[in-house]
């Protein structure tokens, strides 16, 4: 189960890690750190999301429940997340287990929001500038990797 720790403020880094969307997102509310995530990305700061980490960033998370059982985050009241990014990030694409769910997510979501499929051997970067880049062979980053 991922954990939330802070340091430095001057830290230059936010790094989520992954497992379960709905459990960082609920957990980043809560604490109030959602809001601090988006600050840190306003004010140039580096963020490295994997998986759920990268998930969470998109305007809402209700597309993955395909592939995230909501039920480990008890508390989460609606799936409204960061809204760090414009698009929707679904990690694992044609990995086992998650080939089935994310087949259903793209089937199910393609045609309404801009969604955006990574293998575990790709990275999506964002530059300052908005440009969005997919890569592949790196392993940071809005990683897939599970």
């Amino acid at each position: 189960m991922p954990k939330f720790i802070f340091g430095e403020e001057k830290a230059g880094v936010i790094y989520v890690s992954g497992w379960n969307s709905c459990y960082p997102l609920q957990e980043s509310k809560r604490k109030g750190i959602d809001k601090l995530i988006g600050a840190c990305i306003n004010d140039g700061k580096l963020y490295i999301g994997e998986s759920a980490g990268s998930i969470i960033l998109a305007p809402n998370i209700e597309y993955i429940r395909r592939m995230d059982d909501a039920s480990v985050a008890e508390s989460l009241e609606n799936y409204e997340a960061i809204s760090a990014i414009n698009f929707y990030l679904v990690p694992h694409y044609n990995s086992i287990p998650f080939k089935g769910a994310v087949n259903k997510i793209i089937k199910e979501y393609n045609d309404n929001i801009p969604l955006v499929a990574i293998s575990n051997n790709q990275a999506v970067i964002i530059e300052n500038d908005g440009k969005r880049t997919i890569t592949k062979g790196v392993k940071f980053l809005f990683i897939s990797q599970y």
